[in-house]
């Protein structure tokens, strides 16, 4: 997941630096070295990143660790290939990517970058695309109103790491599990500071689950087996809010039969046998 969530990261500041780029490049085209000022080795990452992936620009990328002197590592004027100036053309101006400090002596003009969080987009555009880049769009509807408030202010007060476990908590267990209450209580402990995620306990933990009462009640009813049927076509599709596709593959069945099972619990009205349903913004 942590390849999921550098792509998110990458995809989600890429709109905010190409606007950075046009001011960089404006200086670059004036033959004017440029050192862009990241605050934390994260950001750094993802601007050498972006960069890299601009190919080709008007100028050399060179990294630069904190306090470094120019002349203390031979590594560090290691260019692209992409980057690398015409044998006899005239040097190509410097892009100095620097981690929270100005390379004195350069000559290099300092574009300065805010803080990771000031390059976010809102909360509920990153939600969307981090479920996109995760492939978990399908549960997006568990990302009520209620839940985008807690998580914004996770995002505020913890940051980025603990704002995307979060996303994925509530995809899991509100979308994929219809468990409001476990969901609740992780979004509650990451806000107090105790943000261990949950964790699935193995079924060896647990005394089997008994479905004796359910059956008593089942068998009392006027149509059991299409009654049982049709409530688990109804669960799965209607309280889990997966597609038909994914409800099918849950349930083991095709598409045409799950139909034919979702169209019976309307008829058997299996709706009533459940709680009230998740109410969404």
């Amino acid at each position: 997941m942590l390849d999921k969530r550098n792509a998110f990261l990458s995809h989600i500041v890429k709109r905010r630096l190409e606007l950075e780029l046009q001011r960089w490049t404006t200086a670059l085209n004036q033959r004017f070295d440029v050192a862009i000022l990241c605050p934390t080795a994260e950001l750094q990452e993802l601007v050498m990143s972006f960069l890299e992936r601009n190919t080709p620009l008007p100028g050399r990328i060179q990294r630069v660790r904190p306090h470094h002197s120019l002349e203390d590592d031979s590594a560090e004027h290691e260019l692209s290939k992409m980057n690398r100036p015409a044998e006899g053309g005239p040097l190509l101006p410097t892009i100095y990517v620097c981690r929270g400090t100005n390379l004195r002596g350069c000559g290099a003009i300092a574009f300065e970058l805010p803080g990771l969080e000031s390059l976010l987009p809102s909360a509920a555009n990153m939600v969307i695309t981090l479920l996109e880049s995760a492939g978990l769009e399908r549960f997006i509807d568990a990302f009520d109103g209620r839940k985008m408030s807690q998580l914004k202010k996770i995002l505020d007060s913890n940051g980025v790491e603990d704002f995307f476990d979060a996303v994925v908590q509530v995809a899991y267990f509100v979308g994929f599990r219809g468990d409001e209450q476990r969901a609740d209580a992780y979004l509650e402990g990451i806000q107090s500071k105790q943000w261990d995620a949950p964790c699935e306990q193995s079924s060896g933990l647990n005394p089997p689950l008994s479905l004796d009462k359910l059956f008593e009640q089942l068998v009392d009813l006027p149509d059991p087996h299409d009654t049982l049927k049709a409530a688990l076509a109804h669960y799965v599709f209607n309280r889990r809010r997966v597609s038909q596709a994914e409800a099918s593959r849950i349930l083991k069945v095709s598409r045409s039969t799950l139909q034919s099972h979702l169209q019976l619990a309307e008829h058997l009205n299996v709706a009533r046998y459940f709680g009230p349903a998740r109410v969404l913004a």
